[in-house]
């Protein structure tokens, strides 16, 4: 479901979620079956739920995970990871059709929200994606 309303007048509309499943990227099984548990949104989870030795991994099956999750109309959502390193390669390999959104864990300033969100807006525009798609 991708009801959204004016989060301001004039400003662009933000979605509403009423229940969102988070999927690890690296276990199939979840994400072959997250479009049939009807959820508004699915967050392929690229954090916590990834083992370290999988991270890699993960951020290469994510065209597929994308594909799958979203197949039934649910908004796909990306938890990327927090240190800027590993948060890079989650850009890189997010930002993509088909994803609506990211989850920023452990966010402590506004200033790093912009940041993110400078980089996902030249990722966009590199990438030929619609300004401010995700």
């Amino acid at each position: 479901m991708k009801d959204t309303f004016a989060a301001v007048e004039g400003a662009m509309s933000v979605p509403r979620w009423r229940s969102l499943l988070f999927v690890p990227v690296h276990v199939p099984r979840f994400v072959e079956t997250a479009h049939e548990r009807g959820a508004d949104g699915v967050i392929l989870d690229l954090e916590d739920s990834v083992p370290q030795d999988r991270k890699g991994e993960s951020r290469q099956q994510l065209p597929e995970c994308v594909a799958e999750v979203g197949r039934k109309g649910a908004s796909v959502l990306v938890r990327v990871n927090h240190g800027l390193r590993a948060l890079a390669a989650d850009l890189d390999a997010a930002v993509m059709a088909g994803v609506d959104a990211l989850v920023l864990p452990k966010t402590d300033s506004a200033e790093w929200v912009i940041e993110i969100a400078n980089a996902v807006s030249e990722l966009e525009r590199e990438r030929n994606l619609p300004q401010g798609g995700i």
